[in-house]
């Protein structure tokens, strides 16, 4: 559905190997989660943005 409307999806809460591996088969090349990285503290958001090394 998302190829037809030209939309990108973003997989969430990707926490373990496994279901990576099924947002893989089902070709969704995108995603957030703990797999990846774990959550930022708020004074280390605020140090990246005040010294624009926020990463891309």
């Amino acid at each position: 559905m998302n190829e037809g409307l030209r939309l990108e999806s973003v997989a969430e809460e990707v926490a373990v190997p496994a279901r990576l591996g099924r947002l893989i088969e089902q070709q969704c090349l995108s995603g957030q989660g703990e797999l990846f990285s774990g959550g930022a503290r708020p004074e280390d958001i605020s140090a990246m943005l005040d010294t624009s090394q926020a990463p891309l």
